[in-house]
């Protein structure tokens, strides 16, 4: 029945945005200067990601130079802010970050364990044959946090030569995939920056069509879902999948959604510059612009009234995350059909289970 509804809604959509309005009425922003911001948003984003790649990995090299408490602390601190950062980039999954494969690459969790053990024991450090799974940001996660009990053992367990090598190889592999995607939207560089900004127009390859397709189907399937849907258990017949939730090891969740729907929102108003709301406002939305804006804020005032991580509120908060999840919901129902719709853009990824 769900899957009707939403083809019918899909369906009445497709009508609207070509038989209701003229084509032009899409057309009557100026394209250009909104993706001139949203282009600058994007690039400022991975500077940044990139700027705290090198930081985590002067970190890194510190404590494995020097294991300690103090130099552990120090790269716990500096993975906790690029898991942070990597949050404000996470939905560009399209030009440069589809050609690296940015998401699977760096952000694939669950982290497999047995498989980063084995590699461990092994003597692995060539990752390039190692599932995305036991590598990336979120194996870094597993490596800084949740290989001992306390950060006392977390050092002991780093005097073993294999250990160091494993944790230097994935963080040698973040940096290099993260820069490697900077560097290609880089306009002093690969300048896929000037590529996005002309590709005007709302057919499929125009940067307005890639950019989203990219941000609502990662809303859908990384961040309704994989974020929360799935730890929650609505996968499996309501039974919570406490492990599958974003950062385990570092119990930094519920802190990871929140900063991915800060910068969601923000990438939305273009930073309060030129942004999609304006695109909205422009061909007569305004009411939708601030729904989404009120959707959105709704989704952070709920994440605020919590206090611990996902795993732990699921346990003992369980109807506070069911809120959020049909907030989370009603989000993608009204970008997926309203804006596409007013944007006359087309949706060509295909969905998770046809909500």
């Amino acid at each position: 029945m769900k899957n009707t509804i939403y083809l019918i809604l899909l369906s009445l959509c497709i009508v609207s945005c070509t038989e209701d309005k003229p084509s032009s009425s899409c057309e009557t922003v100026d394209n250009n200067a909104i993706l001139q911001n949203l282009g600058n948003i994007i690039v400022d984003r991975y500077s940044q990601l990139n700027t705290q790649a090198t930081l985590t990995q002067t970190a890194i090299t510190a404590f494995i130079t020097a294991p300690t408490t103090v130099t552990l602390t120090a790269a716990q601190n500096a993975l906790k802010q690029l898991y942070l950062d990597f949050e404000t980039v996470e939905m560009l999954q399209f030009g440069p970050a589809e050609s690296y494969l940015q998401r699977t690459a760096l952000n694939n969790y669950p982290t497999d364990t047995t498989i980063i053990q084995t590699a461990i024991a092994n003597g692995i450090t060539d990752l390039q044959n190692i599932s995305n799974s036991a590598k990336g940001i979120h194996a870094l996660d597993y490596l800084l946090f949740g290989v001992a009990n306390s950060n006392t053992d977390i050092v002991n367990w780093y005097s073993a030569t294999n250990n160091k090598n494993y944790l230097t190889a994935v963080m040698t592999q973040v940096k290099t995939v993260i820069n490697n995607v900077y560097n290609e939207w880089n306009p002093n560089d690969g300048n896929y920056y000037n590529t996005f900004i002309n590709a005007t127009g709302v057919d499929i390859a125009s940067a307005f069509g890639q950019l989203s397709n990219a941000i609502i189907a990662d809303y859908e399937k990384y961040a309704r879902d994989g974020k929360v849907g799935i730890p929650l258990g609505i996968r499996t017949l309501g039974v919570p999948q406490l492990n599958n939730v974003e950062g385990l090891y570092s119990k930094t969740s519920l802190q990871l959604l929140e900063n991915y729907i800060i910068n969601y929102k923000s990438l939305f108003n273009g930073n309060n510059g030129l942004g999609l709301d304006d695109y909205l406002n422009n061909v007569g939305r305004s009411d939708l612009s601030t729904q989404i804006n009120n959707e959105l804020q709704a989704i952070l005032n709920t994440i605020d009234t919590f206090n611990h991580d996902l795993a732990y509120e699921i346990t003992n908060n369980e109807a506070a995350v069911q809120t959020l999840y049909s907030q989370l919901q009603a989000l993608l129902l009204t970008l997926k059909v309203d804006m596409v719709s007013a944007m006359c853009l087309t949706i060509t990824y295909q969905d998770v289970d046809g909500d």
